[in-house]
């Protein structure tokens, strides 16, 4: 039996002041353990990260990580979902 797994993954950006920076949108899929596709987005578009930034809160993605650096005080997030299936 082949497994296959999907893992979605949205990272935003914040400059210092709280605006968006940039965003990114990736896709792993993996059958059986080896990664058979994979994709990355990156956007600086604030309409592209305001409607990626809804999405992720729309559908349910939970917040993965959080990334602060101190010394330029922007921010990152990141959400993620996997789906796991035969």
């Amino acid at each position: 039996m082949n497994a296959i797994t999907t893992t979605v993954t949205y990272d935003f950006f914040f400059n210092a002041d709280g605006t968006p920076w940039f965003c990114s949108y990736a896709t792993v899929i993996m059958l059986n353990g080896e990664i058979v596709h994979s994709e990355l987005i990156q956007s600086s578009s604030e309409c592209d990260f305001e409607r990626m930034h809804d999405r992720v809160l729309e559908q349910g993605f939970e917040k993965d990580s959080e990334y602060i650096n101190p010394e330029k005080n922007v921010r990152g997030e990141t959400y993620r979902k996997v789906f796991e299936g035969n």
